[in-house]
């Protein structure tokens, strides 16, 4: 009757990325071409996106906002540079335990 939207998580680095803010057009770009097929969780957006100069401080909150996010969807989405990253590390750790359906950006390592 009615078809299921999947929730699919932006995994990329931030505050390791080397990119001009914090990788922020990454993060819009892939939530803007997902969006047309799911329900997208960009977890750039939580707490600024590691903009203010507080972020380092604050990273244990926003990983267990992320990874409550993770916790809730049906797919990760692995964006470049992510092996860089011990945060990405992780949530691809935590995604493949769930036996979520891993999804590589073009470009991103495997």
């Amino acid at each position: 009757m009615f078809d299921t939207i999947k929730t699919i998580y932006i995994a990329g680095p931030i505050s390791s990325s080397r990119e001009p803010d914090n990788n922020r057009a990454a993060f819009e770009q892939a939530e803007t071409t997902l969006e047309i097929s799911y329900s997208v969780i960009n977890p750039w957006k939580n707490l600024g996106g590691g903009r203010d100069d507080a972020f380092t401080a604050k990273q244990p909150v926003y990983m267990r906002i992320s990874f409550h996010q993770l916790l809730c969807a049906h797919a990760i989405y692995i964006l470049p540079g992510w092996s860089q990253s011990a945060n990405c590390q992780a949530e691809l750790a935590v995604a493949k335990a769930l036996n979520l359906e891993v999804i590589y950006a073009e470009g991103a390592e495997k």
